[in-house]
């Protein structure tokens, strides 16, 4: 009964929201603040999902040479995965989330964020998982 009423409830999400597995929402302190510094190009943050396999890879662009950081983060705003790097201004950045976390404990279904720090960018992307084999 529980198994089933998850799945209705999946169902519901997915039609309220529009969504199939992970959905977003791309957003910036500088975009929130009606002043956008940056490109379209930098702050798009788009995730995409592949249903063969059970993750969802996160893109962004560089906005200037330097570290990034990235994290996955609950609706609690518990970090659940850490990634960092360095790249050159204009390099493409890609990482994938399986929906496991930095101990390799698997997550359950529900709302996370991916958060990138890129110099003085901050970029958020929404997501939300519904269902992982």
């Amino acid at each position: 009964m529980f198994q089933e009423r998850r799945h209705t409830i999946a169902a519901i999400l997915t039609a309220l929201l529009g969504l199939l597995v992970f959905g977003c929402s791309d957003s910036s302190p500088e975009e929130q603040a009606g002043n956008s510094p940056v490109s379209p190009q930098v702050v798009s943050l788009p995730g995409s999902t592949n249903p063969f396999r059970p993750d969802t890879e996160i893109v962004f662009v560089m906005p200037q040479s330097g570290r990034w950081s990235g994290w996955i983060t609950n609706f609690l705003s518990d970090t659940v995965r850490t990634m960092r790097g360095t790249a050159d201004e204009g390099d493409t950045v890609c990482f994938a989330w399986n929906g496991i976390d930095d101990c390799g404990t698997p997550q359950p279904d529900g709302l996370y964020f991916a958060r990138i720090n890129a110099g003085r960018y901050v970029f958020t992307k929404k997501m939300l998982m519904l269902w992982r084999p």
